[in-house]
């Protein structure tokens, strides 16, 4: 029973955040500027997290030291600030599935940047570490193949009436005034079409995000309360975007959001996506480990893609389809290989005796191993479904232009 809740609760977890996805992505193609829509954000989630964090640990608060707080600024200019931008560019210009089978590139990039700064180890000798290299540079061809092949449409764009189009110009997106004359000069020159731009954008903040993720070990073992952390981290990022948005925000118009979906973008952001979504995870995390909350990133994907098209009529790329089979292949790799790293590491202390001669404690089972293969499962049924509807639309619209 306890199995089942951690499953159900990780699974819920997957499915608010891609109910954010389609959110944000519906309320960023209406027009709203990214960064009014990330200060709004963060405000609302500090409403939310600072009573948490009073009431829940003031017992494990103390006072920090200058010392802590400097590196603690650094990093949440990183984060929050320029993450959320880049995450909320991302969203603008491509579309919510695509982010969301980027993201998985997060727990991959996580541990490739504890290898580089000795916070993981790989063992390359052995199967394991053969693995979570082959799944790094499978997550990486996955990466370029959604950044630079859009190719043809799987599904088409099923809302005719939608603002959400295939064009790859700033102009006829109506979204060019979200970045600066700098910035869009730039990308003029270099004739960088509005898909690769967001692509690059989704890539850049997952990468952040994995940063952060490496960052936070040691500032939780000098400072564990959590909430209070992340309640910081919304303050400093709600601080440093309305200072951006002193440039970024030219039209004092754009602060008055009237539109009703806006105004349910923002609230779901601050509320479910920052404070619900944040205990959920935190929850599960304590319960089955950080593998076990790995493995269901592809899930995300998985429904995002399916209320994308249902909801906004979001075209599903071919380009889309490859990268992201890439990346949960590999991700998975990642996480087989560190699965079995963590395994052996216990098996070898189950082999040791405890010094009056008993047996060492035995290992309780895991979730992780039999969550794996079901997960795995899973996703490939999924991209062997939608493979084979691509066929059968592709050979249905061959049939007809025959038949005309």
């Amino acid at each position: 029973m306890a199995e089942l809740k951690v499953v159900l609760t990780m699974a819920l977890v997957q499915l608010l955040y891609s109910v954010y996805n389609l959110l944000v992505r519906a309320s960023l193609v209406t027009g709203i500027n990214p960064v009014v829509f990330a200060v709004y954000r963060d405000l609302l989630a500090l409403l939310m997290l600072w009573p948490l964090a009073f009431f829940l640990e003031r017992w494990l608060r103390s006072s920090p030291s200058p010392s802590f707080l400097m590196p603690e600024a650094c990093w949440n200019f990183e984060e929050i600030y320029a993450f959320q931008v880049l995450a909320l560019l991302g969203l603008a210009y491509t579309s919510a599935p695509l982010i969301a089978g980027i993201q998985n590139l997060t727990p991959v990039f996580t541990f490739i940047i504890g290898v580089v700064f000795r916070i993981e180890t790989i063992r390359y000798s052995r199967p394991s570490g053969q693995a979570q290299i082959l799944g790094f540079l499978a997550c990486v061809g996955g990466a370029v193949t959604m950044s630079l092949y859009k190719g043809p449409v799987i599904f088409p764009n099923l809302l005719t009436s939608s603002r959400v189009s295939g064009s790859t110009n700033f102009q006829d997106q109506g979204l060019d005034i979200v970045i600066s004359e700098g910035l869009k000069k730039f990308i003029v020159e270099w004739k960088i079409d509005s898909w690769k731009f967001g692509s690059f954008c989704g890539i850049a903040s997952s990468f952040l995000i994995s940063i952060y993720i490496n960052l936070q070990r040691p500032i939780l073992d000098r400072y564990p309360a959590p909430v209070s952390v992340t309640t910081l981290e919304y303050l400093v990022g709600a601080i440093l975007l309305a200072l951006t948005s002193i440039t970024w925000v030219k039209n004092p118009s754009s602060w008055a959001v009237s539109q009703r979906a806006n105004l349910l973008a923002i609230a779901y952001a601050g509320v479910i996506n920052s404070a619900l979504n944040f205990s959920l995870q935190t929850w599960c995390l304590g319960r089955s480990g950080p593998i076990f909350v790995s493995i269901f990133a592809p899930v995300q994907t998985i429904l995002t893609t399916i209320l994308s098209l249902i909801f906004l009529g979001d075209p599903y790329h071919w380009g889309s389809l490859l990268g992201s089979i890439l990346v949960v292949a590999g991700l998975y790799f990642v996480i087989w290989g560190q699965n079995e790293d963590c395994h052996s590491v216990l098996r070898s202390r189950e082999l040791r005796l405890v010094p009056d001669g008993q047996p060492g404690v035995k290992t309780p089972p895991s979730l992780e191993e039999p969550l794996l293969h079901w997960a795995t499962e899973l996703t490939v049924m999924y991209y062997i479904v939608t493979t084979s509807l691509f066929l059968i639309i592709n050979s249905l619209d061959a049939i007809n232009l025959k038949a005309v």
